[in-house]
């Protein structure tokens, strides 16, 4: 059980660290600093100069830097994809008297080895702005899984409570939308590069105002999600008063995730979407619908 607890809050950590590294590679533009999958330019590890691409292959592809940023990016996913194999086989061996955390931790293998051949076809769909968010949404249910596992394992032994009242409801109104707006966000994003690469000449300001009223939607959801945190707070901070539980912490948790966002949110509108911020945003959102169902969870065994 000790092992099972490590190992799968490892995967979790681990999850979250690659969905960062995913937005880096990003902002950096080395999406597509491999241009082939598995393999790095026909190698299992980078060329470090032109004289070792492969023979036919276009040079003007290569760029060190990029190249080994998409790299790391591979091997951080396949030390994830390990240690997620670990706690399959954990979970198999000594816990098939459980069945969520047996058919939890089979149903996140499962997802994490199609997460890898579905990086394979962001890379060979150029990096097509649908294909690249269903890598992220992917991995959102991916750390969602891994998450539920790590609160499970630590509450075998305590009473689970069956009441479904309102505060209970909005926290899994609270993970939907989010799960919604952070995908929406990352097609927008999608939509931004692409413009980016169709239209050069164009500034942050131009390529934003070409969105039409996706963005405007983007905002106008952030702002009901702002109004349904304030809304959660009240209802769960009335029966929990102050921090003395991981509820009450999630929820300030929660509160200082959402007032991070609206700031870099506004940023980003007023300094034409700088690259940091960008990376901030799509993690923090990744962060706080972790909150988000963690406090539904805990919830329940209030």
């Amino acid at each position: 059980m000790q092992a099972y607890r490590r190992s799968v809050l490892i995967s979790t950590i681990l999850t979250y660290v690659l969905i960062f590294i995913g937005g880096l590679v990003r902002v950096s533009g080395a999406g597509l600093g491999c241009p082939d999958w598995p393999k790095c330019f026909g190698r299992w590890i980078p060329p470090t100069s032109l004289d070792q691409l492969p023979v036919g292959m276009d040079p003007a592809l290569f760029n060190i830097t990029l190249a080994w940023i998409e790299y790391f990016n591979r091997l951080a996913g396949v030390l994830i994809g390990l240690s997620i194999l670990i706690t399959a086989i954990l979970a198999v061996r000594f816990l098939r008297h459980d069945r969520s955390l047996l058919r939890g931790s089979i149903a996140a293998l499962l997802l994490v080895v199609f997460q890898g051949w579905q990086g394979s076809r962001v890379v060979s769909s150029v990096l097509e702005p649908v294909v690249v968010t269903l890598h992220l949404f992917l991995a959102l249910i991916l750390v969602s899984i891994l998450l539920f596992l790590t609160h499970r394992v630590y509450h075998l032994n305590k009473p689970r409570s069956a009441r479904e009242d309102l505060p209970r409801r909005l926290t899994r109104i609270l993970f939907a939308v989010t799960l919604v707006q952070t995908v929406f966000g990352t097609q927008i994003r999608s939509e931004l590069e692409m413009l980016a690469r169709n239209f050069p000449l164009l500034n942050d300001f131009e390529r934003l105002a070409r969105l039409g009223p996706a963005n405007n939607w983007h905002i106008i959801i952030g702002l009901g999600i702002t109004l349904l945190v304030i809304w959660i707070a009240i209802q769960i901070w009335l029966k929990l008063p102050g921090f003395r539980s991981l509820a009450g912490m999630m929820t300030g948790l929660i509160i200082l995730l959402t007032l991070s966002q609206i700031l870099i949110g506004i940023l980003l509108l007023q300094n034409g979407l700088p690259a940091m911020l960008q990376v901030s945003h799509t993690w923090l959102a990744s962060l706080m619908l972790g909150a988000a169902l963690l406090l539904n969870l805990e919830y329940s065994y209030l």
